[in-house]
């Protein structure tokens, strides 16, 4: 039976935004929960901007109770491989990066700064 390999996947980094170019500082080994921070930023910024439009098919279920923000942020800090609140550190930098390219910040419920622990019994 033939061996099933590891699957690798690699997460973008956003170079274009690293100074001087940007605001994301240099080093991006030490700093990458920012390019997961920001990978999440723009996956969320679409999913607000479904909410804003809300548009949707008849036969489809309530959008609404399909998008789960926290675990999206918490699989793409998994992707780099970082710890969620690593990521959380840099929001003021997202900000200034999305105010730069003529992009709106998310609202205050599509960020997290803190993770809750997650409980077993």
């Amino acid at each position: 039976m033939p061996q099933i390999g590891a699957m690798y996947l690699e997460p973008p980094i956003f170079t274009k935004y690293i100074t001087p170019h940007g605001v994301f500082p240099k080093g991006t080994e030490d700093n990458i929960g920012i390019h997961g921070l920001w990978y999440y930023y723009i996956s969320a910024l679409e999913i607000f901007k479904f909410k804003i439009d809300g548009w949707q098919y008849e036969d489809e279920p309530n959008k609404e109770d399909t998008f789960n923000l926290q675990q999206l942020f918490t699989s793409i800090a998994l992707l780099y491989g970082v710890n969620p609140e690593q990521m959380t550190r840099y929001w003021g930098l997202i900000d200034k990066q999305a105010e730069i390219l003529d992009l709106p910040t998310l609202p205050d419920s599509f960020k997290f700064n803190t993770i809750p622990e997650i409980k077993t019994q």
